[in-house]
């Protein structure tokens, strides 16, 4: 999943919602390496995003780089970012973000899976089932 540690609401409600996912996977969860990638490197350092990571879950891994990197990396993804910016000053702005929540498959079964940033745990958890067991989508 792709945001920023920052971010208020559409962040954590994805994260927790991965979470319950994992939860409801049981044993199986621990094949499942949660991955955010937090696009706003001004406003994060390496222990925030750690211990921001933790809330989620002991699997959950926190990745950030330079910001043309995560730039790269988002479009990749075709995910949009956009920094709102309020007035001159360096930190005075707010970050835009259209993420779904990406579901990777072993290459034979197709692109990773883009599911809405507002999937129920349910949902994603079934996405996760339907990865695991190397089944089409």
């Amino acid at each position: 999943y792709f945001g920023y540690t920052t971010c208020l609401r559409a962040c954590p409600a994805a994260l927790d919602s991965i979470a319950a996912a994992l939860d409801g996977l049981g044993a199986e969860g621990a094949r499942v390496q949660p991955v955010f990638v937090d696009l706003d490197p001004a406003r994060v350092d390496p222990v925030n995003l750690e211990l921001y990571m933790t809330s989620f879950g002991p699997r959950f891994l926190g990745l950030t780089g330079s910001p043309e990197a995560g730039g790269e990396a988002a479009r990749s993804f075709a995910v949009e970012v956009e920094v709102l910016r309020f007035s001159a000053e360096p930190g005075d702005y707010a970050m835009t973000h259209l993420s779904p929540i990406f579901v990777l498959r072993p290459e034979e079964n197709g692109p990773p899976l883009a599911l809405p940033a507002t999937s129920s745990p349910e949902a994603i958890e079934a996405a996760f089932r339907q990865a695991l067991g190397a089944r089409p989508l």
